[in-house]
């Protein structure tokens, strides 16, 4: 591949990478932003845990058992507050 060839590949790579980081922080928004107004910052599950007076691992068990599922972005697991306080009343 010619160096001209090889900059152009790369040039649209990285356009794409761009278009790709640009997606993700729509997706972001459209799923944090609104909430975060009525709620407050999503809880990480550390804090979720906390709130709930529960370990992280059961708060897993839970995600995985589809009984208070976690809302994910990329690799990063989030819990609204409406969410768990839902569950709490459910619960009780």
């Amino acid at each position: 591949m010619t160096k001209l060839k090889k900059e152009n590949h790369l040039n649209g790579y990285n356009q794409k990478v761009l278009e790709i980081q640009e997606d993700l922080k729509m997706i972001k928004n459209y799923l944090f932003k609104d909430k975060e107004k009525q709620e407050g910052k999503p809880f990480t599950r550390k804090e979720a845990a906390a709130f709930l007076n529960v370990s992280c691992t059961t708060l897993w068990s839970w995600d995985k058992s589809r009984l208070l599922p976690a809302k994910r972005l990329g690799k990063k697991v989030f819990y609204l507050k409406s969410d768990l306080l839902t569950f709490l009343n459910q619960a009780a």
